[in-house]
Formats: C-alpha cells, structure tokens, sequence
C-alpha cells in the first residue's frame, strides 16, 4: 500500500505546486488510510460552495455555516459507507477504476441531495477527485529524508478535476492547441464552447444506454452513435465522461507544443493538474492585470517591443496577449507594473 521515497524525487516536485499541501508531508504523519482519508474528505469540502446550492431539502437540519455542515456531512457520508469505499481502493489496483469513480460519486451525491436538492454530479467529482490530490501528498511516517507514502500505482487512472479554471485550460490548451486541430472528416466534430456547463453542474453519462438521473429533467443524447451532450432544458452539453476522455487522449499524444505543456510529458492528467492550476491561475491573473486602465501604453509599447507585432487599438492587443506563453507575458507585465507603482 504504502512505498518509501526520497524528500528529493519528483513526486516531491508535483507535490509542491499544490499549495499548502506540501505541509502535510512534512508535519504529524497519519496513523491508517482511514484517518487520512477522513482528513481529506475535510480539505475537500472547502472546494464545495454551500451558497450555490439553493434547493434545500426539508430534512436539512439547521446547521449553520462552514465546519458544522462539514462535520455533519461526513459522519452521513460515513454511514452511506463512502469512507469505506475509499479505504477499501487502497487495498488493491482497482481494475476499471472509472466504475469505481462513478459509485464513489454515486455515494456523496445520493447523500448530499437529500439535504440540497439541486446538488449536481459536477459537485461529487470536485469531492472524490480533490481528495486523490490531498492523499497523493499525505506522510504516513518515515523519517526527515524518506516518506513513506501511498504508492504511485493507486493514482495512475484518476481524473483531472474539472472547475472553472481546468475548463478554461481546457478550452485553451486541449481544445484551441490540439482537437479543433485535429484532421477529422466531420468538421461538426469539433469542440463547441458554447456547448460547456458549469463544473458545479455537470452530469454524467458513458453511452446511450448508460444515463444517471439526479433529477427530474430527462437527458438524452444528441448523437446516438456517440454521446458526447446531454440534454438539460432545452440546451445540450458536455458531460464529465467526455472531458475525462478527451483529457486522456490527449496525454496520450506525442503532441505537446507549448513550454508549459512540456512541463507534464509523461505524466498523467491526475499529475499534470498539479502543475495545470497553479499555471492557468497565473494566465489568468496577468491577463487581468494588462487590461487594467493604469498603464495600458506601457504595457502595450512592451507587446510590440517583445513580439514585433504591431496594434491599432488595445482590445486587439489583449487577444493577441491572451495567447502567449507564461514567461513572456510576464517580462511584458513589468513596464506595466512598474507604472502602477509610481503613483501607487
């Protein structure tokens, strides 16, 4: 279950680009699978959004805010055996661990809905999949310079976790760089923005025949020889089982173009999110920074002087910066940065 390893291996490495989680490693190690696996069940819930879940069941108990409902969550997902289920995958590789997914998220969701009724599957994937990240980087003892650590083979088929910021990396990265690219006969194939839901309210489906009903709205397939939307409403849109297999196809390409996408060759989408968030957040971020009023000569002047490129107005410069790499972005954020100080 458990392998020893070296504080200076790259598993260190992944481990510290999840903030905070690093800490756990270092400090008081878990005594069994089951306690850690009740810690990280914890962490995770901070990743759950009470406020978006209106629909309150009339069993809901009046808990309160924050630590209360958590506390009360877990012991009733206790009881549904959802803990157990987790301690039970660490006693062995599980062989189709999508399945074994699915009814861990099965589990949470049937609890969780009947305190919020408009709870979704996209909540139970964010749950079971965050708690994979909080167990990877778990110490179970050993010394200063060894850990001992669950073993690399019980992470090898989990999911990347899908929320705002992997389906925007999503969208940029896996759909904009690769699939849309792609040589397909179908150009009605391609990825439709347009056709994305929130993570919090993604639905689950494999095949035309395999449909889960949380709710009372019918889904069905669009294409029924391959279900890639479901139907919500009168809208149709990707489920979780599609962008959990597009995300493996494309790691299993050679195709990795950009410098931060060399950044996770050879390692899996469950690896790869390590380095993926923290990157995507910082996309994000200087794009939101170079479009501030303050500084928008000098951030433009730094565009043209580092690219060659050449703008008539600033909208055009902020799709065209939009696109570039991390590093480069920043060395055109400096001039900018550098104006707001003076006068800060």
């Amino acid at each position: 279950m458990c392998k020893l390893i070296k504080l200076k291996d790259d598993r260190k490495n992944v481990v510290s680009q999840f903030e905070g989680a690093i800490k756990d490693r270092d400090g008081r190690p878990y005594a069994n699978i089951e306690e850690a696996v009740e810690d990280a069940l914890r962490r995770s819930f901070r990743d759950i959004n009470f406020r978006t879940l209106h629909e309150k069941s009339t069993d809901y108990p009046e808990l309160g805010e924050g630590d209360n409902i958590t506390t009360f969550l877990i012991e009733k997902l206790r009881e549904a055996g959802f803990i157990k289920k987790f301690v039970a995958y660490f006693s062995k590789i599980e062989e189709d661990f999508d399945k074994w997914h699915h009814e861990a998220c099965e589990i949470f969701l049937n609890v969780l809905k009947k305190y919020y009724c408009d709870a979704k599957y996209g909540k139970a994937q964010k749950i079971v999949n965050m708690m994979f990240k909080h167990l990877y980087c778990m110490n179970f003892g050993g010394s200063k310079d060894n850990l001992l650590v669950l073993d690399e083979d019980y992470f090898l088929n989990c999911h990347l976790t899908l929320d705002s910021f992997t389906l925007e990396w999503f969208y940029r990265e896996v759909v904009g760089k690769w699939y849309n690219k792609k040589d397909v006969k179908d150009r009605g194939d391609q990825i439709h923005k347009g056709n994305f839901d929130s993570w919090s309210n993604l639905e689950y489906s494999t095949t035309k025949n395999d449909y889960t009903r949380y709710t009372e709205v019918k889904y069905s397939c669009k294409n029924e020889d391959n279900c890639r939307l479901i139907k919500s409403g009168n809208k149709y849109f990707y489920h979780y089982m599609f962008f959990v297999t597009i995300i493996r196809e494309f790691f299993e390409t050679e195709q990795k173009s950009t410098d931060e996408q060399k950044r996770y060759v050879g390692k899996t989408p469950f690896l790869a999110e390590f380095y993926i968030w923290p990157d995507i957040q910082l996309h994000l971020t200087a794009e939101a920074l170079f479009g501030q009023s303050i500084g928008q000569e000098e951030a433009l002047e730094e565009l043209e002087k580092e690219t060659g490129a050449k703008f008539n107005d600033f909208n055009a410069a902020q799709k065209y910066y939009k696109n570039l790499d991390r590093t480069t972005k920043g060395k055109i954020l400096k001039k900018k940065i550098e104006c707001i100080e003076k006068i800060w």
